[in-house]
């Protein structure tokens, strides 16, 4: 029972970890889409945010799915 306790934390983890990967990467990318889009042809940097940051909220809600089964299962 204690391993699957450590299982779930490593993958809260691992979950929060690639969210906040994601959305870092998604504000990065616009705010370098609107100072390059003048000097360079930022076509293929656009579809960056737009997989990005719902992907980075799809992880965020399993989170909180993943936290509330927690919560209510320890009760």
């Amino acid at each position: 029972m204690a391993n699957s306790g450590n299982g779930r934390a490593r993958l809260e983890n691992i979950l929060a970890a690639m969210a906040v990967g994601l959305l870092a990467i998604s504000v990065l990318s616009i705010i370098g889409l609107m100072l390059l889009s003048k000097l360079i042809d930022t076509s293929y940097f656009i579809l960056i945010p737009y997989i990005g940051l719902p992907t980075s909220a799809l992880l965020i809600i399993v989170l909180l799915v993943l936290q509330i089964r927690k919560k209510s299962g320890s009760n």
